[in-house]
């Protein structure tokens, strides 16, 4: 249907061309004075408006389709970044949970880590305070009741 009205609108411009170019043919430099004064008769003055009408309205049209074209290209750029936008707090939405487990997880490894040093503290406290024991003086001769 579209092809049809498309088909026939596209007879009709085609027909005004040629109207058009048949006027400006006839209307040549000095064919548009119909006397010797600097007037021009009404009915060349009409169709000289009916030509600077259908360019002007060509013009429009082909602006209007250019228009038309890129709106509808903003529209899908607008629409595809809409949908990206959506997925992206969508991922962000799902993270949040894992962001929280992390922090807890992170909290908890830095309390572990304090605990061993700590306990690593008190280890070598211990290992040192069980050496004291163990010192052996060599060179001093030892009576038998010693310890």
């Amino acid at each position: 249907m579209s092809d049809l009205k498309d088909n026939n609108q596209s007879k009709r411009k085609t027909r005004k061309i040629r109207k058009i170019r048949s006027l400006m043919a006839q209307l040549g430099p000095g064919n548009w004075k119909k006397t010797n004064t600097d007037f021009a008769s009404l009915e060349t003055v009409k169709e000289l408006l009916k030509i600077q009408e259908y360019s002007l309205r060509s013009m429009f049209e082909s602006l209007v389709r250019s228009l038309s074209k890129r709106i509808d290209e903003v529209v899908d750029t607008v629409a595809s970044i809409k949908t990206r936008l959506e997925y992206s707090q969508k991922d962000i939405k799902e993270l949040k949970p894992l962001q929280e487990k992390l922090d807890a997880v992170s909290t908890k490894i830095n309390l572990l880590g304090n605990d061993i040093k700590e306990h690593n503290l008190k280890v070598e406290y211990l290992e040192n305070q069980s050496r004291r024991n163990n010192i052996r003086v060599s060179g001093i001769a030892e009576s038998m009741g010693e310890t």
